[in-house]
């Protein structure tokens, strides 16, 4: 059996460079919403934890 996992990563890493070279502007009007999404819910993970740790 081929290891399926490294395929489908390197078929998104090389989709994700075709995509970036090919029309950068579009790509990044369709990545960054995606990144704030990700940044924002790990910050507020934090957040949580520490409102946690620091209750009284």
């Amino acid at each position: 059996m081929p290891p399926t996992k490294k395929i489908a990563a390197w078929a998104a890493v090389v989709l994700l460079i075709y995509a970036v070279l090919t029309s950068p502007d579009d790509t990044a009007g369709k990545v960054g919403p995606v990144l704030d999404f990700a940044f924002n819910g790990v910050k507020n993970v934090f957040v949580f934890f520490n409102a946690l740790l620091t209750r009284n």
